[in-house]
């Protein structure tokens, strides 16, 4: 097959949408199939054909606090008629040059339009918390519906809508970690990386924070401040931090995505990849998030779920931290959710089961 992922990746390569995409080229790759992949010209992909798409631009004046999936697109200028206009024009172009049997989207409205003007199946990439949202005030997607009258498509009143013309939705995750309703018809995935995961994970704490709106300083200052006494080794990358050694203690320039496995304990921004990373790993985790859709829907799922605690990064401080991580590890309870949580994940299988769907959604377009 010859498949085009379409991410949108806004700020740097530690993204959900950046982490998915580079395990589902590096699948495909393998798996022999022809990939491409619309992204910004930043992202390094080995084996696939990487087209450079327009980015966004935030609204001078920001209208919604992002607590629904619409409001977070817009926040983030993903809705703006002019983005949306060059963006679909980009992939229209890609289509032309690439010729793809099937499009992965995540987050890129502009690719189920280009799609269906060149009728190409697609598989959509999606989170639950999209789906749990009201009709969002039409300004929101007034961008939105203004191209797709241009194209001569339907007006949609929600994103969920207009994925739900997709051939096929994707997401990672356990019924327990996502949660979708039954008429969502949703394929699953419990692994998301597509070799076999250690099993054990009595090693060190990670700490991975690369996208939040914190202050750098401010972050760093906790979590030294938190685990610079500690008498075992804790590995931390904030995004801005350089490497740095205090005690055991270690600040990495880059992520170490490679300890994520072994890790007793990870401590992230509400990443939906790490979410359902450290789910699969059966790594307890402890969430700080702000308001935004997806953040904290993966915080408060988790934290009901028992597989970890969320913390609201406005609100984050030694004490808070300190509090969550004893007990995370004072607590049984978290270590057997999460070996329970693990062995669903994996019985539901790896990223391999997306190449069935990609082929089954390619021979009822043909």
């Amino acid at each position: 097959m010859r498949i085009l992922i379409v991410p949108l990746i806004l700020r740097n390569t530690m993204e959900a949408n950046a982490c998915f995409t580079r395990e589902l080229a590096e699948l495909l790759v393998r798996s022999g199939h022809s990939t491409a992949v619309s992204a910004p010209k930043d992202i390094r992909l080995s084996g696939v054909s990487l087209h450079p798409c327009p980015v966004t631009k935030k609204p001078f004046l920001i209208r919604a606090d992002g607590r629904s999936y619409e409001e977070w697109m817009y926040n983030n200028g993903c809705l703006q008629q002019k983005y949306l206009q060059e963006d679909t024009d980009h992939l229209i172009r890609t289509i032309d040059a690439f010729h793809p049997d099937v499009m992965i989207v995540m987050d890129r409205p502009a690719a189920c339009i280009a799609a269906r003007v060149r009728s190409i199946p697609v598989c959509a990439w999606v989170h639950p918390a999209m789906y749990r949202s009201k009709t969002p005030p039409y300004k929101l997607l007034k961008g939105l519906n203004a191209v797709l009258s241009s194209f001569r498509l339907e007006q949609e009143h929600t994103l969920a809508a207009l994925y739900n013309r997709c051939r096929s939705r994707v997401s990672p995750g356990t019924a327990d970690t996502a949660g979708f309703r039954k008429e969502s018809d949703i394929s699953r995935i419990g692994v998301i990386r597509a070799y076999p995961l250690r099993p054990s994970n009595s090693g060190d704490p990670l700490i991975l924070l690369g996208n939040t709106e914190k202050n750098t300083s401010s972050l760093r200052s906790v979590i030294k401040e938190t685990f610079g006494g500690a008498p075992y080794p804790v590995y931390a990358w904030v995004d801005g931090v350089k490497n740095e050694q205090i005690g055991y203690l270690q600040f990495l320039q880059k992520p170490p995505v490679s300890r994520i496995p072994s890790a007793s304990v990870l401590i992230h921004d509400g990443n939906t990849a790490l979410y359902h990373q450290a789910a699969a790993c059966g790594i307890p985790q402890i969430i700080v998030t702000d308001h935004t859709y997806s953040r904290i829907w993966n915080g408060q799922t988790a934290q009901r779920c028992g597989i970890g605690l969320y913390l609201f990064e406005e609100e984050l401080t030694v004490s808070g931290l300190y509090e969550a991580y004893r007990q995370i590890c004072s607590d049984d309870r978290f270590a057997e959710n999460t070996r329970r949580m693990r062995e669903e994940a994996l019985r539901l299988g790896d990223l391999e089961k997306i190449i069935p769907v990609l082929e089954q959604i390619r021979r009822k377009q043909n």
